[in-house]
């Protein structure tokens, strides 16, 4: 029987054990890649930091680059920045983007460098079918589930808004998985925090996540971010055996179950 438990930091997971890891960073990386599937992106490269931003651009000219300094903002050599209340359609349609984040991204090639191949994006506006996806790959690949939470200040520090999603998450899934999952003491600490906050939008503002989002007058990015089981969309990190590379592309609930 599979376990669920929740990282608030991707060292904390056991790497060895090469469980399913759902990557969380819902202000605003993985909120951002969700949004950019369902506007018709046809993939997203994960960048670890800025240094890859250039190197990038020059070498696929056509790529559209997403990713924010360290106030939120878009950063230099950028198109655009990971606000998904800004990304338009008409933008992204039929698109490659590449994405850098300031923990988001950075988590996910902790995770890669690791030695995890499983890797699904979640945030709370795809809480519960990115919690069914990884209840079923689990099942099927016999491994253990772990919520691998982003956190802040380049990915070293736990963040609250990170932990409550994980939580909602947790419930996600228990719920989905009729009494088939053990959960663990970690995934019941991040479950407690959904009981403290009447919803997440709520939730996220409390956070010191929040705090950028203010100073850049992006409180409807919290809003957004905030809204639970919004989308259908699961996307999933896929590896390069012969590079760094991490591609993330979108698929429905139908077609990864």
């Amino acid at each position: 029987m599979p376990t669920i438990e929740v990282a608030s930091l991707a060292p904390l997971v056991r790497m060895d054990e090469k469980p399913v890891c759902i990557v969380v960073d819902v202000v605003r990386a993985s909120t951002s890649i969700i949004t950019m599937m369902e506007k018709g992106c046809q993939s997203v490269l994960l960048l670890g930091s800025l240094n890859e931003v250039e190197a990038v651009k020059s070498a696929q000219p056509s790529l559209l680059i997403c990713a924010e300094d360290a106030s939120g903002n878009t950063a230099p050599s950028a198109d655009f920045n990971p606000s998904p209340t800004e990304m338009e359609e008409d933008f992204l349609n039929g698109k490659q983007t590449a994405l850098c984040t300031s923990n988001g991204t950075k988590t996910a090639a902790a995770l890669r460098d690791g030695g995890i191949d499983d890797m699904l994006i979640g945030c709370l506006r795809n809480a519960k079918e990115v919690m069914r996806a990884a209840v079923s790959l689990a099942e099927q690949k016999d491994k253990d589930i772990v919520i691998v939470c982003a956190g802040r200040e380049g990915a070293n520090v736990a963040a609250m808004d990170d932990m409550y999603c994980a939580g909602v998450m947790v419930e996600e899934a228990i719920n989905l998985a009729n009494d088939k999952l053990i959960v663990r003491d970690t995934a019941l600490m991040a479950k407690h925090l959904t009981e403290i906050y009447p919803d997440g939008y709520t939730a996220l503002r409390t956070s010191e996540s929040a705090r950028n989002m203010l100073k850049i007058d992006k409180d409807i990015d919290l809003q957004y971010c905030g809204e639970v089981n919004q989308s259908s969309v699961v996307p999933i990190i896929n590896l390069d055996n012969n590079s760094d590379k991490m591609l993330v592309e979108g698929t429905k609930k139908s077609m990864i179950i």
